[in-house]
């Protein structure tokens, strides 16, 4: 008797489009620290709602969970030399033009989100097994977490002199540095416990509604750390500045990429929505990778610049959200074309069956 076919998994249109959106959003983040126009309220307003978007990407994993391959890895890999090799190609040709300063590199792109992440893959299988285990008793499963939240709450506010606190100094990396691999499990560590809690469910009236406040909150941060401070606008790194004590390690930032996960979550869109966000989701760490290339000044920097001198009647926030689409659109293309590529290759390398008798 013939076994019955199963259907196939399918992805979530409202994380999918979760997943699009974090990465315009990453882009649309270093547009704002990087460009000329960081020292304007546009600028700084829009960072501080961007923040939480590497964490999203985190999040999104732990809700999920990441189950750990050999074959996951090396694709991994294989994407960083992939990016490695065009970067170095691209700087190669700006320093034969005479466009770029310094000789080409080969370097493993992604700067150290790929390297964390990797370590978070390696990890993964005794995340997911201790939490897993402790989700029997959904009490003790809690209390980890607590102190865990509790450990990293600490933390933050020991990198940033917040008080006389002189534990976990291990994990602190003052500054903006503070993002780091202990961040980053905890963010994981922090999705998995909500879905095994069943926090979607339980936080369902409240989920928006936290989302919005946390939100509300960063935006109230950035004139009230000015007015504390004393800052002025149109100084330089405006954005790190207006923001410093808001690490990417606060409170509020793992909080807000959670709490927009949830509503995500139960976000319905259209099917050709859906659909795009399905197709073009894979290709997101690829943005990523090529965002962050070191001709990056080509990407963003130099239309922002031209936007504002040449278009002034165009508001500063257009201009950053118009710099961003480009970068993103540019690295999209770049990576539809590898894809593209692969599968073609993929396809040519297989062997064709025998003919059935």
């Amino acid at each position: 008797m013939a076994k019955a076919k199963q259907p196939k998994a399918t992805r979530d249109g409202g994380v999918e489009l979760f997943r699009c959106l974090l990465m315009f959003a990453i882009v649309l983040h270093h547009c704002c620290v990087h460009g000329p126009l960081t020292g304007t309220w546009a600028a700084m307003l829009i960072f501080a709602l961007t923040v939480p978007a590497v964490d999203g990407f985190v999040a999104i994993s732990g809700w999920y969970g990441i189950r750990f391959s050999w074959w996951k890895a090396v694709k991994l890999l294989g994407l960083f030399a992939f990016y490695s090799v065009l970067f170095c190609a691209l700087e190669a040709g700006a320093w034969l033009a005479g466009v770029w300063p310094d000789p080409p590199r080969l370097t493993l792109s992604g700067n150290w989100f790929g390297a964390a992440y990797l370590a978070l893959m390696a990890l993964s299988p005794i995340l997911n097994a201790g939490l897993e285990a402790l989700a029997k008793e959904p009490q003790k499963l809690l209390a980890a977490w607590g102190l865990f939240a509790l450990a990293m709450t600490l933390d933050w506010a020991n990198a940033f002199n917040a008080g006389p606190i002189l534990l976990f100094t291990a994990f602190s990396v003052t500054g903006w540095a503070s993002h780091t691999f202990a961040t980053l499990a905890f963010v994981y560590v922090t999705a998995r416990t909500a879905r095994l809690l069943g926090w979607d469910a339980r936080l369902r009236r409240l989920r928006l509604p936290l989302l919005l406040g946390l939100l509300t909150f960063l935006l109230l941060a950035v004139p009230l750390r000015a007015w504390a401070f004393d800052w002025h606008v149109g100084a330089p790194h405006g954005c790190i500045d207006v923001l410093k004590n808001l690490g990417y390690n606060a409170p509020p930032i793992w909080l807000t990429a959670v709490a927009a996960l949830l509503v995500f979550l139960s976000v319905r869109p259209p099917r050709w929505v859906t659909r795009a966000a399905c197709f073009l989701g894979p290709s997101m760490f690829g943005v990523y990778l090529f965002h962050e290339s070191p001709l990056r000044v080509y990407l963003y920097k130099a239309p922002e610049a031209w936007l504002a001198a040449h278009c002034p009647w165009l508001p500063t926030a257009a201009i950053l959200v118009a710099c961003a689409g480009l970068t993103f659109a540019a690295g999209l293309c770049v990576d539809l074309v590898r894809r593209a590529a692969l599968a073609a290759a993929t396809a040519l390398c297989r062997k064709p069956r025998p003919p059935q008798r």
